[in-house]
């Protein structure tokens, strides 16, 4: 049997890593033509000469613009572009066969042409073969020119030039000692532009640049490996490899993940730790962690063993508890964890609290972060409550308990677990207290010297949300809680209305005290002072101090005829036969002076009369008295004009000082005003009417002053 067909065998056994549907070839040589270095005749070259795989690109044969196949696995790349003569083991030097077949993964009918070129530059020759194909499937590929189905070579007396094949790397080293990686090492004098790496007979090549001579191979998992590295230089459209060196490395399996690691948290005082032996590949032994603290070192045990440790001098709350693995070489491996915590008797609870302002029970509140208890017990008064209150959740807790409304309660708090209790907390007891519907409210004063209305005050009461003020068992205003004076603006002046005040607050409404009677001072009564300011003639000021009650009005009589008057600021003044009237829409209170009352007259000086309430006097000013100063003997009512539109005038005589009053009714009866003079002085008055906001038609006016009523008709035409 020929050689070349013991060579095909041997290399049917380098083919397993390659999928079906792919080309493969083995390239062999003719045993009678064997590769000299020189065209005819010459001696063998040496095993490990180059012989470099070209790609026919442009389908022309072999010429200068051909490049060598890119290795890798990719579309139109190859396993391998270059092997080198190696037959000299087999007794026949220049020759060579490829341990692994030429592989691409491309198939008929596009499969691209190759052809081997063997540079013999220093010879100045080179060999060179015809193209060829590697089809789908298993093939061998024989180059030498005795038969016709072997590809014939070509011997060319001159040097390839070109790209020169750079020389392999040295001092080739891969780490064997390492966990986390593999780093290559090599040494290399040429300029390159880089270098190759294959791991093991995987058909990708990791690439390197050509200033960096080492290579770290982060993704082979632990064992050992098999590591190529070749020296490649790229001249414009070609590119040459160095012969490959071999070495092997090795990353060291580090330890192994503990299986099943379980922590318990239900024992008392202990913790126990579970696990089981995954392998003991790596592992030199176990180390154990709660938290960062190493707390204990275990051998490594069996493959498959279950493992236990009890920490019995457990930390209080829940801890994190780690296995790890350890070996001399990688150390500490990955951990498995668990939180477990021992069953220690629970620590105290803080920031207790307790309600002092619900209706429906006492909620008493506190804080536990420690995570060792069960449960907690509220103490009310040193009395055990029920039920216990769950430690789920957290870390605040609350408690609703519902003792007798009123009554004060001093709460306490502790925890709970298998192992006991922790200690009462606080060590004084907070108060708490159910609150009560409100009680009466005391203290209720309204008052009845007031012009502008009716001040209503009362005593404080505490958790109280609001305050309801009636009058005659109406609700007239509502206040906050924290005030005790309620202002009725709205009260009827010389009306006297009974004010009580109820409280307030969510357990509802409290007790209706029996109040107290308040008036709203009407206007015109009261007390005052009169005092002249300036002396006349001509002209005579004076002012009004109020010493008490309401008054709005003043009246100066027994003054000269041609008399005139001038009145303060938002004062009127109107002048009768016998009285000069100042008037305000204002009511003036006790204390307060009004100035400005003027009187005018060229030569008259005596004494007048002056009145205002229940005050009057004389006073210095113009005089003798006018013709018309004598007072009323009797009541007397004129209505003029009438019919009017839309005002008119009652004209009214009284003989004595009294409280008058003029009502006005429609002709169905209805009261549509209702005007209160107060008190007048006795002397001659004009009342003025105006309906302007009254539809046309016929009204009668009621005047009551004192013991007089009288009752005029009035016609309103609009």
């Amino acid at each position: 049997m020929r050689l070349t067909r013991v060579f095909f065998i041997l290399s049917l056994f380098a083919m397993t890593s390659f999928s079906y549907g792919q080309g493969f070839a083995v390239l062999l040589y003719s045993s009678e033509q064997l590769i000299t270095d020189a065209c005819e005749g010459g001696d063998f070259v040496p095993d490990g000469t180059v012989i470099k795989v070209f790609w026919d690109a442009n389908g022309n044969g072999p010429d200068t613009t051909d490049a060598q196949p890119v290795e890798g696995a990719g579309p139109m790349e190859c396993n391998f572009n270059q092997f080198t003569v190696n037959g000299a083991g087999f007794g026949l030097p220049g020759g060579f066969f490829t341990e692994t077949a030429f592989s691409i993964p491309t198939g008929v009918p596009d499969s691209p042409s190759y052809y081997l070129k063997i540079c013999l530059d220093a010879n100045e020759l080179q060999w060179v073969t015809d193209t060829f194909v590697v089809s789908a499937g298993l093939q061998e590929r024989i180059f030498g020119n005795s038969l016709p189905e072997y590809v014939p070579w070509s011997c060319v007396n001159e040097a390839c030039g070109g790209c020169p094949t750079p020389v392999p790397v040295t001092n080739l080293t891969a780490d064997t000692t390492s966990c986390q990686d593999v780093l290559l090492n090599w040494d290399h004098a040429d300029d390159v532009t880089g270098y190759r790496v294959r791991v093991d007979e995987g058909a990708d090549y990791f690439i390197s640049s050509g200033l960096t001579t080492e290579w770290l191979d982060t993704v082979s998992p632990a064992g050992v490996h098999f590591y190529r590295v070749r020296a490649y230089l790229v001249c414009d459209q070609d590119t040459s490899y160095s012969s490959y060196v071999e070495v092997q490395g090795r990353r060291v399996q580090g330890p192994p993940i503990p299986l099943n690691m379980t922590a318990s948290d239900d024992l008392c005082g202990t913790v126990h730790l579970a696990w089981t032996v995954n392998t003991i590949l790596g592992l030199d032994s176990f180390r154990v962690y709660r938290g960062t603290e190493h707390i204990a070192s275990l051998e490594r045990g069996n493959a498959g063993q279950a493992r236990t440790y009890n920490d019995n001098a457990p930390l209080q709350g829940p801890q994190n508890y780690c296995i790890y693995g350890l070996s001399s070489i990688c150390s500490l491996g990955t951990p498995a964890c668990d939180i477990g915590q021992g069953g220690v008797t629970p620590g105290t609870v803080s920031d207790v609290a307790a309600t002092t302002d619900r209706c429906d029970s006492v909620v008493v509140t506190w804080t536990y972060a420690l995570g060792d208890a069960d449960s907690f017990q509220v103490f009310r008064n040193t009395t055990g409550l029920t039920p216990y209150v769950s430690a789920a959740g957290g870390p605040n807790y609350r408690f609703a308990h519902q003792p007798t409304a009123g009554q004060q309660g001093g709460y306490q708090i502790r925890a709970v677990n298998d192992c006991g209790v922790g200690a009462l907390a606080p060590t004084t007891p907070v108060i708490g207290t159910r609150m009560t519907s409100p009680g009466q409210v005391q203290s209720i004063v309204a008052s009845d010297t007031l012009c502008d209305g009716v001040n209503v005050t009362w005593a404080a009461m505490a958790n109280i949300d609001s305050f309801q003020i009636r009058m005659n068992g109406n609700r007239i205003g509502v206040v906050l809680g924290d005030i005790e004076e309620y202002f009725d603006g709205a009260a009827v002046a010389g009306v006297t209305n009974t004010y009580t005040v109820v409280a307030y607050n969510d357990c509802g409404a409290g007790q209706v005290a029996a109040g107290n009677a308040g008036t709203r001072r009407a206007p015109g009564t009261g007390t005052a002072t009169f005092a002249m300011t300036q002396a006349g003639p001509p002209n005579w000021t004076y002012s009004m101090t109020v010493t008490s009650g309401c008054l709005n009005q003043l009246v100066i009589r027994d003054f000269c005829e041609g008399t005139t008057a001038t009145a303060p600021t938002g004062w009127t003044v109107s002048v009768t036969d016998d009285s000069i009237i100042y008037s305000s829409t204002d009511v003036f209170a006790v204390s307060e002076t009004i100035t400005g009352f003027g009187l005018s007259h060229p030569t008259c000086d005596g004494d007048g009369r002056w009145g205002t309430g229940q005050s009057g006097g004389t006073i210095r000013g113009p005089l003798p008295v006018g013709s018309n100063a004598e007072l009323p003997t009797e009541y007397a009512l004129k209505v003029f004009p009438n019919p009017f539109n839309p005002q008119t005038t009652l004209h009214l005589a009284i003989p004595m000082s009294s409280e008058t009053r003029v009502l006005i009714f429609n002709i169905t009866g209805q009261l549509v005003r209702d005007q209160n003079f107060g008190r007048l002085q006795a002397g001659y008055h004009s009342l003025r009417f105006d309906g302007a906001d009254l539809p046309s038609g016929m009204y009668f006016a009621r005047v009551q002053s004192g013991t007089f009523q009288n009752v005029q008709k009035l016609m309103l035409l609009k």
